[in-house]
């Protein structure tokens, strides 16, 4: 049959002939293909896919440590970087690098096996909306909320957005329309939401083109030309930024990301993921104006394509407080410039105004106070808002999408 997106070359059907009963452990339908999963020796190549596979439709620890991670080093670096002895912390705004990578993994990963149809493609798309807009929008609330409200306690002038940047906010059009942002770090989540859609779009005119014959091979060919135009910003082709705009400068973080999950299945996929990593490295350390997201994103790519191979995807970084980052790690990424800001500049204000206390020491407290206080407001919008939109999204599936985009159809030609 027809797949848009190719399966795994390590999991086609196996012959039932070389299994006995003892040695199956599951038979599973996928998109009308059916795969033996065996019961082998803990290393055979069967069985190492199948453990690498089994959160395809749950969650790679590993990929958890690291979004809590990346969310915790941006966090400290808006909160902390501009104090005196904290200079450090201007690498970790390297963070934001590491979320692209994994979102082009965990993207990938999630499509294969899928036939990207026009259906599938809305699917994916409500998807993605349910899982990143309520807490987006939540968030963009907070932000405006926190320069309002002062402003009118305190009886002075502020400048908030009008009603025009909130929509354009709302549907992640800000950069593209050149709106200032209503938070800092809200355009990462333009370039987020136009990977995932072109991405797909991608996948979806591949399969319309190509069809049954389209492979990993041919979609890691046709991706690579693509890599290869997104690589003409970071080795300085190109030198116009389109900084939360348009997605196309970094769209090779993403795009490591997910020939990091395609060199598991193909040997052509791994020798232009590293040949890639090779030229990035290359340039890096060539001097000039190339900067430290090339080395962030291609070690975050490495570690991914070994963690998987390795079958370590559930042992890395699986600690209680790194998993509990991971899980708040969007929310955290939301609300730790409106929250923390706000209470390490309210913190050395009331300091330094009624309590004469201003050194540098003051200055670390309320730093460590203000990253305290985005945890916890992270964890909020997590527990209210995030986690229950993740539900809903989960609950939806593309047979529903076919039936909605059908009675729509219906209504229209009714009318």
């Amino acid at each position: 049959m027809p797949l848009s997106y190719p399966l795994p070359k390590r999991w086609r059907l196996r012959e039932c002939s070389r299994l006995d009963a003892g040695t199956v452990a599951a038979l599973v339908s996928i998109k009308g293909v059916a795969c033996i999963a065996a019961k082998g020796s803990p290393d055979s190549p069967d069985t190492k896919s199948t453990r690498a596979m089994a959160s395809t439709h749950g969650r790679f620890l590993f990929v958890d440590g690291l979004r809590g991670c990346a969310a915790l080093s941006v966090a400290m670096f808006h909160i902390g970087n501009r104090f005196s002895g904290l200079e450090f912390l201007n690498y970790a705004e390297l963070g934001v690098a590491v979320f692209f990578v994994i979102s082009g993994f965990v993207i990938s990963h999630s499509l294969i096996n899928q036939a990207v149809t026009g259906a599938f493609f809305a699917s994916f798309a409500l998807k993605r909306s349910l899982r990143l807009d309520p807490a987006y929008w939540v968030a963009i609330a907070m932000a405006i909320v926190v320069v309002w409200v002062p402003g009118v306690l305190l009886n002075y002038d502020v400048r908030l957005p009008s009603l025009s940047d909130v929509v354009l906010h709302l549907f992640y059009l800000q950069g593209i329309f050149g709106v200032g942002q209503i938070n800092i770090v809200f355009w990462t989540l333009c370039y987020e939401v136009q990977f995932y859609l072109v991405f797909c779009l991608v996948l979806y005119l591949m399969r319309k083109a190509i069809g049954y014959r389209l492979t990993f091979n041919i979609t890691a060919s046709i991706f690579s030309l693509l890599l290869l135009i997104s690589l003409l910003w970071p080795l300085g082709v190109f030198t116009s930024a389109f900084r939360g705009s348009f997605f196309v400068n970094l769209w090779y973080l993403f795009l490591l990301g997910a020939f990091a999950r395609w060199a598991y299945e193909s040997r052509f996929a791994a020798i232009v993921l590293f040949f890639t990593i090779f030229v990035l490295l290359s340039r890096l350390f060539a001097g000039g104006d190339a900067d430290l997201h090339l080395l962030a994103g291609s070690v975050t790519a490495v570690l991914l394509f070994i963690a998987i191979s390795k079958n370590k995807m559930q042992q890395w970084l699986n600690w209680v407080w790194v998993q509990y980052l991971g899980r708040i790690s969007y929310s955290l990424y939301l609300v730790h410039d409106i929250i923390g800001l706000y209470v390490r500049d309210t913190g050395i204000h009331i300091s330094h105004k009624y309590f004469g206390l201003s050194s540098l020491a003051i200055s670390y407290c309320w730093c460590v106070a203000a990253l305290a206080a985005s945890i916890f407001a992270a964890n909020i919008l997590y527990k209210y808002v995030e986690r229950p939109s993740h539900s809903l999204s989960r609950k939806l599936d593309i047979r529903s999408v076919k039936v909605g985009i059908a009675s729509m159809l219906n209504y229209a030609r009714g009318r």
